[in-house]
């Protein structure tokens, strides 16, 4: 049983907003559907990546430490067309019967490279992964401001 891993991000889309040092910045609503699989484990760690479909494209790595009812992230996505974004969260891990686990909490994008160099967001993440091999579907809803 694969199942999906989904994070949200914050939400308006189109809004500007004047930044510290007095330029406009943009806002873009972006919806990403990763499909990930097991890169290494160690432990309570494990990476997972896989390619994106949806507003931009791309492929997404994701850090992961788990505890017995928590865990927290990191992740890069490498944004088609060039560039990058970084960020981190954590939440509360739900495990099921049988393969599944499922989880939720909160999360930032805080970095960036290239044309996102100078990106933010935040907000929320849920999901589900199938616990013993670790693949599942990675959503990403967020409004990203750079």
């Amino acid at each position: 049983m694969v199942a999906a891993l989904g994070i949200s991000f914050a939400h308006p889309a189109g809004a500007s907003a004047a930044t510290p040092h007095g330029r406009a910045a943009r806002a873009m609503y972006i919806n990403e559907t990763a499909k990930v699989h097991l890169v290494h484990s160690n432990g309570e760690s494990r990476e997972v990546m896989g390619p994106a479909t949806g507003t931009l494209g791309g492929s997404l790595q994701f850090y992961v430490t788990v505890r017995v009812t928590s865990f927290t992230f990191s992740f890069t996505f490498h944004v088609n067309g060039g560039g990058t974004m970084t960020g981190h969260g954590s939440g509360t891990l739900h495990i099921g019967h049988g393969q599944g686990a499922s989880f939720a909490g909160t999360g930032v994008v805080n970095r960036g490279t290239g044309r996102w160099r100078h990106v933010s967001g935040s907000g929320h993440f849920y999901g589900a992964e199938n616990r013993f091999s670790h693949n599942g579907t990675v959503q990403i809803l967020a409004t990203l401001h750079y």
